[in-house]
C-alpha cells in the first residue's frame, strides 16, 4: 500500500482556527510520522482519502469493513496483519478541513470510535494478532491505537498534574517529556507547512477538545457502533493556497462524506 500525504488546502490567514489546527495535526501526522514509521518499516494507520493497493492485497485483506466507520485505519491494520508493507510517497492531496467546531467535533468522534473498534476487533486474539505482526510492528499499533486514545482520556489529568504546580515528581517529569516532546513535533511540522508557529501554543486547549470528542465516540460505540456521523464538505472558502504554489484551487464539489 502507499500513501500520499493528505493537507488543508484552505488553512491560510483568515482561515478559521479549527482548520488552522487541523491543517496543523495533519502537517505532524502525515508529514513527519507516518514517513518515519514507513522508513523504519512499521505500519500506520492509512487516511483514507489517498492510498494505492496492489489488488491481491486488497482482495485477500477482504477489502474494507463496511462495519467500521474508519475502515482505512482497520485495513492498515489488516494489510499488516497479513505481511503486507505500508510505505509513503512525497505527493500531496489536499483535503477541505472542518470550518466550524461542530462539525470538527462529529468527525472527531467518528474518527476515534473508528479507531476503538479498530482496537476491539484487533485484540478479539491477542496472541494471535501479536503472532501475525510480530514485536516491533505490534508495539508501533499499540501506540497508534489504544495508546494515543489512553493519552487524550488522560489529558485534562495532565493538565491538572501541570497546572497544579507540583513539578518535582516522577509523573510530572514525565508528563512534561510527552508534551514537549509532542509540542516539539508540531513545532517541526509547522515550519515545514510554512504554518505559524503561535497556533503550537493552542494545541493543549485542541487536545482538550479531542478529549470532548472522545467521550461523544463512546457515547456512540455505546448506542450506535455502525453510526456514520457524516461531515459535511463544500463549507470552505477557498482562494489561492497560501501555503503551497498551486496553480488553482480544487473545486468545492458539496459533498458529504
Amino acid at each position: 500500500m502507499v500513501q500520499a500525504r493528505l493537507g488543508c488546502d484552505h488553512a491560510g490567514p483568515g482561515s478559521p482556527l479549527v482548520a488552522r489546527l487541523w491543517a496543523l495535526e495533519y502537517a505532524a501526522l502525515f508529514g513527519l510520522v507516518l514517513p518515519a514509521l514507513a522508513r523504519l518499516g512499521l505500519p500506520f494507520l492509512l487516511g483514507g482519502t489517498s492510498n494505492w493497493f496492489r489488488a491481491d492485497a486488497l482482495r485477500a485483506a477482504g477489502g474494507w469493513d463496511a462495519h467500521n466507520v474508519t475502515e482505512d485505519a482497520d485495513l492498515g491494520v489488516r494489510l499488516a496483519r497479513l505481511g503486507w508493507r505500508s510505505s509513503t510517497i512525497d505527493s500531496t492531496t489536499w483535503e477541505e478541513a472542518p470550518v466550524t467546531a461542530l462539525a470538527w467535533l462529529r468527525q472527531r468522534a467518528r474518527w476515534l470510535k473508528g479507531f476503538a473498534v479498530t482496537t476491539i476487533v484487533h485484540a478479539r486474539e491477542p496472541r494471535r494478532a501479536a503472532r501475525d505482526l510480530g514485536p516491533a510492528a505490534t508495539a508501533a499499533l499499540l501506540a497508534q491505537l489504544p495508546a494515543s486514545l489512553l493519552c487524550i482520556a488522560a489529558h485534562p489529568l495532565g493538565l491538572a498534574v501541570l497546572l497544579g504546580g507540583d513539578l518535582s515528581g516522577s509523573l510530572a517529569a514525565l508528563l512534561l517529556a510527552g508534551y514537549a516532546t509532542a509540542l516539539a513535533l508540531h513545532t517541526a511540522a509547522a515550519l515545514r507547512a510554512g504554518l505559524p508557529l503561535w497556533l503550537v501554543l493552542l494545541l493543549p486547549a485542541y487536545w482538550l477538545a479531542l478529549w470532548a470528542g472522545l467521550l461523544l465516540a463512546l457515547w456512540d460505540l455505546a448506542r450506535v457502533p455502525h453510526h456514520w456521523r457524516k461531515t459535511d464538505h463544500g463549507r470552505a472558502r477557498r482562494g489561492r493556497n497560501t501555503l503551497c504554489d498551486r496553480a488553482e484551487s480544487p473545486q468545492e464539489t458539496g459533498r458529504i462524506g
